[in-house]
Order: C-alpha cells, then sequence, then structure tokens
C-alpha cells in the first residue's frame, strides 16, 4: 500500500487561511447617518538596520460635510504646492522636506471643522522578542486592529448619536490584506469582544488615487511621523502634531489610548519635548 503524503503544514497564524466574509451593516444599522474613515500608515514594519524606528497609523473620521471640507483643503494645497493632476498629493513627495509647506499643510488642515483623528504609533524598540512585533503580517494586524477598535468606539460615541461608518485602509506594498480581513474577523467573533463590529457598513484596502481622503489621511501620517520619528541628530518635531492637536479624538480631556494610542505603552510618547501635557493623567 503506498505511503499517504504528509498533511500540509497547518498555517503560522489563525487568519492566515479561511474564508473572507464581508462586513456589512444590518437593516437598523444602515438607517443610522454615515461617517467614513480614511487610514494610512506610516513608517515600515521591518526590525533590521535600515528599517524605520516607528511605525504607525492615521485614521481620519468624517461626516459628510466634513470631508466636503477637507477635499477643497486639499484642493487648495495640491494647488499651492503645484502637485501634478497626475499623482495624488504625498507627505514623501510634495512635503517631507519642506518645512514651510508643512507649516502650511497642518495649518489648512487644522482648520477644517469636523475632523476627527485617531492615531496609533509604536516604538519598535520598546516591543519584547517574541512580541507581534517579530512578525510584519501579525504587526500590521494588530496595529490595524488598534486603529479599527477606536474608529468603532468613536462612532459608537458621536456626538448626536451612533453612527455606521465606512472603513477604508490604505493599500499596503507587500501586505496581503485578506489576512487582516480574518484577523477582524476572528476577533469580531470572540465572545469577550466588546468592540461593536455591527458599526461596519463596509471595509476595504484601497489605493491613494481611488479616493481624495485618503491622501488627507497620508498628510495625517506625515505629521505622526515628524512627531516621533527623530531626524538623524535624534530630533523630532512636534509643531505639525500639535497643530491638530484639537482635532484627535478625546482632546478636550485625554487623548492617551482612545485619541492616540502610543504602544506598547504611552510613557515614551509623553516624554517627548513637544508633548502638550506634561502633567497627562493617561497611563
Amino acid at each position: 500500500m503506498p505511503l499517504r503524503p504528509p498533511p500540509p503544514p497547518a498555517p503560522s497564524r489563525p487568519s492566515a487561511a479561511g474564508h473572507v466574509l464581508p462586513f456589512v451593516a444590518g437593516p437598523a444599522i444602515a438607517q443610522l447617518p454615515t461617517l467614513s474613515a480614511y487610514i494610512d500608515e506610516t513608517g515600515d514594519r521591518g526590525r533590521g538596520p535600515k528599517s524605520s524606528p516607528v511605525f504607525g497609523m492615521a485614521a481620519v473620521i468624517v461626516e459628510p460635510t466634513a470631508e466636503v471640507a477637507a477635499r477643497l483643503a486639499l484642493q487648495q494645497l495640491r494647488s499651492d504646492f503645484g502637485t501634478p493632476t497626475t499623482r495624488p498629493l504625498s507627505w514623501k513627495d510634495d512635503i517631507k522636506s519642506n518645512h514651510s509647506r508643512a507649516l502650511h499643510a497642518s495649518t489648512t488642515l487644522a482648520s477644517v471643522q469636523g475632523i476627527k483623528l485617531i492615531y496609533v504609533v509604536v516604538n519598535k524598540s520598546l516591543l519584547s522578542v517574541g512580541s507581534y512585533g517579530d512578525d510584519v503580517t501579525v504587526f500590521y494586524n494588530v496595529t490595524a486592529y488598534a486603529v479599527l477598535q477606536r474608529v468603532l468606539w468613536a462612532a459608537n460615541y458621536w456626538p448626536g448619536g451612533r453612527r455606521q461608518v465606512a472603513i477604508r485602509f490604505g493599500h499596503v506594498a507587500r501586505h496581503n490584506s485578506t489576512d487582516t480581513h480574518r484577523y477582524f474577523q476572528l476577533k469580531s467573533a470572540s465572545p469577550k469582544s466588546k468592540v461593536p463590529f455591527e458599526l461596519i457598513s463596509s471595509l476595504n484596502w484601497t489605493s491613494a488615487t481611488q479616493f481624495q481622503m485618503s491622501q488627507v489621511a497620508d498628510l495625517y501620517g506625515g505629521f505622526l511621523k515628524e512627531a516621533f520619528w527623530p531626524d538623524q541628530f535624534g530630533n523630532v518635531n512636534g509643531e505639525h502634531l500639535r497643530h491638530v492637536w484639537h482635532q484627535i479624538r478625546k482632546s478636550h480631556g485625554c487623548v492617551i489610548h482612545l485619541g492616540l494610542m502610543p504602544r506598547p505603552d504611552s510613557q515614551w510618547a509623553k516624554g517627548m519635548p513637544w508633548f502638550p501635557c506634561p502633567t497627562c493623567p493617561g497611563k
């Protein structure tokens, strides 16, 4: 009798295989007013000598009227910077090395009414060996889930009542977004979950050319990068993040964790020279 071939190895992650089921709002949720959340990342997930010291994500949450205002601000910035119509405006290509442009971008977006921001930023040097940072896919999944949680909590407690929310992550090169989608599915199926997944009206990964607001999220990610990613001399610049600080969720009290989530703890973020709350009660 011929020997049976050995079974295929089990996936290294529970999210590595399985069906992908869309997140769709039920009939009652579909009657709620709408929000849109546009999410972009900054830094990379690597741990090598040439990798970024931080990896983070910025989520821009808007109602329809605020989205119109944000898109008008974006059009103004594109005009002011002479961005060609053939490509998106980006922090890297249009602003990164020009302080005057960065200042103009942050002050322009800070004036837009109705924007709510969620930030998650990870200091890689503080992650222990054997943690989620050792695997680039898990690193992305854990960070993206931290953002998703906070976007959904914001929608659940939105001023004036709950909102349904369309969530659009930016496409990431060399990352399988279906793995992250399955990771979210596993989290939503947990009986211990306290995250209102039912408020998701849609969940997608999109290119920077598909939605103008993805360009806005990229700029807010640039402000985060400047604040937490030291330059060649070890300096950080929180000026632009402070300009938009009032837009971060919970900025009227304490942004830590629900508006700004530093990982693996908040102490390193609160120790930044620009941090605006020296007596921050957040833990």
